[in-house]
């Protein structure tokens, strides 16, 4: 999700790997989650990191998810660390 002059937008990623910017509007929200009620239809890929790296017509690439491993710190854990 992004937001430029003209609003909320995604980058559709079609069949082929190539972006589209796709405007989108935009319904309940909560933390860490957004509801997407028109602009896209169930299943399209959408670009969700990296989003400021993108240009309309690029090819991006799909990278696997991160799983965390058990007993690991969790991303932005303090633990550990002096201060």
């Amino acid at each position: 999700m992004a937001y430029d002059a003209l609003g909320a937008f995604v980058w559709h990623v079609d069949d082929k790997d190539v972006a589209t910017r796709v405007g989108v509007e935009l319904g309940i929200r909560r933390a860490g989650q957004v509801e997407v009620v028109s602009g896209l239809q169930a299943g399209e890929r959408v670009v969700s990191a990296g989003t400021h790296k993108v240009v309309a017509g690029g090819r991006v690439r799909e990278v696997p998810p991160v799983v965390a491993q058990p007993g690991a710190p969790a991303a932005g854990d303090d633990k550990g660390r002096d201060g």
